[in-house]
């Protein structure tokens, strides 16, 4: 099934995905996946595989590595 951490949501066809938004206003729609991370942080919007989802400590520290800490 789906986990799912948002009032605004709309899944079709979606399963085994987490979709979490801190927005209210914003709508997250998942139509045909599986298997995803779907975050919408704000300022930032993370996509990714459940089975790679260990990797976002890579990103965060190419985000780091890069200069663009306002979005950690």
């Amino acid at each position: 099934g789906n986990i799912i951490l948002s009032s605004e949501v709309l899944t079709l066809e979606t399963s085994d995905s987490l979709l979490l938004s801190e927005k209210k206003d914003r709508l997250i729609a998942a139509i045909g996946v599986q298997g995803l991370v779907i975050i919408d942080g704000g300022d930032v919007i993370l996509v990714c595989s459940r089975a790679k989802a260990q990797k976002v400590r890579e990103a965060v520290q190419l985000l780091k590595n890069s200069g663009r800490n306002r979005y950690i």
